[in-house]
């Protein structure tokens, strides 16, 4: 479906799903030895997510208050 024009420009966006099997993967030979992906952590309402760690040798210096980084996250409903 075209969404409109931009400089006489027609433009689409859309999103797909692409099933791919492993004989078309130039690198099959190494996925099954490949690590497993990270896993992000879900945020209940109300919940908030805090950094951890030793972060960043100086000379870094902490966020400002209410401009703590945006940390990536899925959230849940209850």
């Amino acid at each position: 479906a075209w969404q409109g024009n931009r400089e006489s420009i027609r433009y689409s966006l859309f999103s797909a799903s692409v099933l791919v099997s492993d004989d078309e993967q130039p690198d099959r030979a190494v996925l099954d030895s490949q690590p497993p992906l990270t896993r992000l952590p879900s945020l209940y309402p109300g919940e908030r997510q805090l950094p951890a760690g030793d972060g960043l040798p100086p000379p870094s210096q902490p966020s400002f208050l209410g401009f703590e980084p945006d940390l990536p996250a899925n959230e849940k409903d209850d």
